[in-house]
């Protein structure tokens, strides 16, 4: 896996190429943090080219989700993957509250303005 932040022009994006497993959640970890530091407060999680994802990757998910979310902020992932998309909304992460999935990041960036 393969971790990037960018600054796009209404969020932090954190954009993740590969699988999320046990193996390197901790790189997906280090670098929600950095991006976490800069104060973000309008996080878009780019997963367009993440293949799979396990517990080990939603829990580093849902740690930052919460720590954006004690901030005031909101976040967004995007998917291209139906599988994985399906997958969180079966999981009820959809329905959190300032959370939104989207298909590309573009719209998830968008989603986060629209919802300031």
């Amino acid at each position: 896996m393969e971790v990037e932040i960018i600054q796009g022009s209404g969020a932090t994006i954190v954009k993740a190429h590969g699988e999320i497993d046990l193996s390197n959640a901790e790189e997906l970890q280090s670098a929600l943090n950095k991006a976490l530091a800069r104060e973000a407060t309008r996080l878009v999680l780019d997963f367009d080219e993440v293949s799979y994802i396990d517990s080990a990757g939603l829990q580093v998910m849902l740690s930052a989700y919460n720590r954006v979310m004690k901030s005031g902020g909101k976040m967004a992932v995007s998917f291209s993957h139906p599988v994985l998309k399906g997958i969180f909304h079966i999981l009820g992460v959809a329905t959190l509250p300032s959370f939104f999935i989207t298909d590309s990041s573009e719209e998830a960036e968008r989603a986060l303005q629209a919802a300031s």
